[in-house]
C-alpha cells in the first residue's frame, strides 16, 4: 500500500502537493457553504474550451503543418532557439500570455520533436 502511494506521489507529484497545501489551508478558512462561490467556473470553462480546441487543431494536424513550415525558414539550434523564443514573445503581445502559452507548448514540443537529429539539443527530446 505504501509502495503505491509512493509510486503515485512520484508519478503525479504535483497534484499530490496540490491536494497535501488544500488539505492544510483548510485549518486557516474553515470550509462552508461559501466554498463553492470560490470557483469561477465561468474561467475554468473557458480555460477548458481552449485546451479542446487546441487539442482538436493538434489531433487535426495544423501544429504538424505550422512547425514544418517554422522549421523550414530555421537552421541550427541558436536559430531553432530564437524562433521558439520570439514566437511566444510576438504572441503573447497579440494574445493574453495565458492563451499564448497554452498553444505555444504543443507547438514547441512538435517543433523539437521534428529537429534533425544533429541539432536535438541534448536531453531534450527525452
Amino acid at each position: 500500500m505504501l509502495q503505491k502511494l509512493y509510486v503515485f506521489f512520484r508519478k503525479e507529484t504535483v497534484l499530490s502537493i496540490a491536494v497535501i497545501l488544500a488539505l492544510l489551508s483548510m485549518f486557516w478558512v474553515r470550509p462552508d457553504k461559501a466554498y463553492f462561490t470560490y470557483i469561477d467556473f465561468r474561467t475554468l470553462g473557458l480555460l477548458f474550451c481552449l485546451m479542446a480546441i487546441v487539442a482538436g487543431l493538434k489531433a487535426v494536424g495544423v501544429f504538424d503543418i505550422l512547425a514544418k513550415k517554422l522549421l523550414m525558414g530555421t537552421s541550427g539550434t541558436v536559430g531553432v532557439i530564437r524562433l521558439l523564443v520570439l514566437l511566444c514573445f510576438f504572441l503573447s503581445m497579440v494574445i493574453t500570455n495565458d492563451v499564448a502559452l497554452i498553444t505555444f507548448v504543443p507547438l514547441a514540443l512538435i517543433i523539437v520533436h521534428k529537429l534533425p537529429k544533429e541539432l536535438a539539443i541534448t536531453g531534450f527530446l527525452k
